[in-house]
């Protein structure tokens, strides 16, 4: 199954599952980090889930070692580019950070938090969109 799949069939109450996943994904790409390994597009799509229910990362088409330097090839999939790529800029680990900010939205509310028609609005509500989030979170019973 692709995490994808997943989260699109999730219930708002598998609450021990969303953060098993957003934990799961953050040891993997610190895993890539601390081995100086920039993923460059992390996305939903980029994992699978084992029949233990561990995630694996199998899309590793853009992922670069830079050795704490900067990259400035823009790549990866544009609703989880970073401020830093689109504007080239030069990019770091911190755009890997980025992506998963955008994947724990996603998980959580199980909307892209910068959808656009196209890429243009994408890119555009990406610079320039203050996210919101939805009013569930304002609650106090709110729980992630």
């Amino acid at each position: 199954f692709v995490i994808f799949l997943v989260v699109i069939y999730l219930n708002a109450s598998k609450i021990k599952f969303n953060r098993f996943i957003i934990c799961q994904i953050i040891i993997i790409l610190t895993y890539f980090h601390e081995n100086n390994i920039m993923c460059r597009n992390i996305r939903l799509e980029s994992f699978i889930i084992d029949t233990d229910g561990y995630l694996k990362l199998y899309d590793m088409s853009f992922s670069k070692k830079i050795n704490n330097q900067y990259t400035f090839t823009i790549c990866g999939t544009p609703n989880y580019l970073s401020p830093e790529i689109i504007l080239c800029k030069g990019h770091s680990y911190e755009s890997d950070l980025w992506s998963i900010g955008v994947l724990t939205y996603e998980i959580l509310f199980g909307i892209d938090p910068f959808y656009g028609e196209n890429i243009m609005d994408i890119f555009d509500n990406i610079l320039n969109l203050k996210v919101v989030f939805p009013s569930e979170i304002e609650n106090p019973n709110f729980n992630m």
